[in-house]
């Protein structure tokens, strides 16, 4: 519950104290009165953090799936380069199809529950999978140049590398963030 929220619900419970206080219950039914208002107040200020947790817990599911998300395209980046610095194109197959299971998994992400700047990048480093994928695609042919390929796929696993170091990357406190 956030720092205003919690003061709104502590003035709310005072204010009950400081009125039951001045306007003591004379019967079961007044008692039964202030035990309903306690009980509504203590109602809201419960749905209130439950909402806020249930979104917290959102975000955090969105930015861990962006992260892995990142680290997998990192890592699939890293292989494309050097299987097809060997010319390995069964491998390269291999690595492109997990590819495009990573893509599909990546339109799951609730890219809405992130920060702006993350949202950003995200868009950024998924157009960058696209790009890989297509690329990785084309290598089936003999006389493609794997060399360039190579190159091509750490250009792309270091373009993830900065997007993600730009849009996740959570400086220590004191510290600026990177632009």
């Amino acid at each position: 519950m956030s720092k205003p929220m919690k003061l709104s619900v502590a003035a709310g419970m005072l204010l009950m104290l400081v009125l039951l206080a001045l306007c003591p219950p004379k019967s079961s039914a007044d008692v039964a009165a202030w035990v309903q208002a306690f009980g509504s107040i203590a109602a809201v200020g419960a749905a209130i953090w439950i909402t806020q947790a249930n979104e917290r817990d959102y975000r955090h599911r969105a930015w861990k799936m962006s992260t892995i998300f990142t680290a997998q395209l990192l890592g699939y980046c890293a292989e494309l380069r050097d299987t097809s610095k060997r010319g390995d194109t069964g491998q390269i197959r291999r690595a492109a199809d997990r590819l495009v299971e990573l893509i599909a998994w990546g339109r799951d992400i609730e890219v809405h529950m992130l920060p702006e700047q993350q949202i950003q990048a995200f868009f950024e480093i998924r157009a960058t999978a696209a790009a890989t994928l297509g690329r990785a695609r084309e290598i089936n042919s003999l006389l493609y140049d794997y060399e360039k390929a190579g190159v091509f796929f750490e250009d792309q696993r270091a373009l993830v590398h900065d997007l993600s170091i730009k849009g996740f990357w959570i400086p220590p406190e004191g510290q600026a963030p990177v632009s």
